[in-house]
């Protein structure tokens, strides 16, 4: 019998769930199972200034200067990984 968390016409992920765990190298560990199915495709203006070692400001500037494409929610900015890696690129021969 299936658990009343189930609905009709949702997918059963439970066993899909517990055999990738088994198959995981961390299986013991359900936190990097997790991160290794979560990877994040926009960050913050403050996630991308940790990344690249920088602070917002820096971020802010190249997000206003439209060297750094940004979705805009709300009052926030959310910049794509993809994007970060391409303005680093740009940047690192740059003196």
């Amino acid at each position: 019998m299936k658990s009343q968390a189930h609905r009709i016409g949702e997918p059963d992920l439970s066993a899909t769930r517990n055999e990738s765990a088994l198959q995981s190298p961390a299986a013991g560990n359900a936190d990097s199972v997790r991160s290794k199915e979560l990877t994040p495709i926009a960050v913050t203006v403050k996630q991308a200034a940790r990344l690249l070692g920088t602070n917002d400001k820096q971020i802010r500037r190249a997000i206003h200067a439209r060297e750094l494409p940004v979705v805009r929610f709300g009052n926030s900015y959310s910049i794509a990984v993809d994007d970060l890696r391409a303005l680093f690129n740009r940047k690192k021969g740059v003196l």
